[in-house]
This record gives structure tokens, sequence and C-alpha cells, in this order.
């Protein structure tokens, strides 16, 4: 990890009311492809139906597609699927899933 991000994760850990300003500049190819080790690589497709393995295939387009449209500000939030199942111990449990990155 870089050591500005590990003084950004720091104050974030130290200093819970702080709001941070501006942080695109951490956005870029190398902090994401660091991110990705990070990634369950068993977990289930999203809603946009593409896995970990599907997105590690064209990875240098996928990161730097990505990273243009967050600098951009042309990215949304990622869409959750939803599955609402019955637990004896509660009305029902829900487990959410992300898309590994969602299409614009």
């Amino acid at each position: 990890m870089q050591t500005s991000l590990r003084g950004i994760a720091n104050r974030a850990a130290s200093h819970k009311e702080h709001r941070f300003r501006n942080l695109y500049g951490m956005l870029n190819e190398e902090n994401l492809r660091w991110c990705r080790q990070f990634l369950r690589k068993e977990a289930a497709p999203g809603i946009d139906r593409v896995d970990y393995r599907e997105y590690q295939e064209n990875l240098a387009s996928n990161i730097h597609d990505l990273v243009e449209r967050l600098k951009g500000k042309r990215y949304r939030a990622r869409l959750v699927r939803r599955h609402y199942m019955p637990d004896p111990s509660s009305k029902c449990f829900c487990d959410s899933y992300q898309c590994g990155s969602e299409r614009s």
C-alpha cells in the first residue's frame, strides 16, 4: 500500500468524524490493480453477469475504462441483486450481491 493511502486509512480509523475531500487523485490504474487482490475470486457474478474470471480476461482495458469513468464522473453506483431467504430466528435474511463493474 502506498504511504499516502496508509495515511488516509490511519486518519479515517482515528478520526471517524473526518470527511475527506477530493480523493480522485487516488483513483488510478496502479491502485485499482493493487485493490484487485482483495476481491473474492469465487464470488457470484453481479447484475451484469460478469464474474472475476471474465473481468480478468480484459483486465487492462477494464481498469483503464473504470478509471476514465471515475475521473470523468460518469461512474454510477453498482446495482445490487438481493435475495430474501426465510430465517427461523427473524422475519427474513437478506443476501446482497454487487456487480464487479457496471456498464455505462
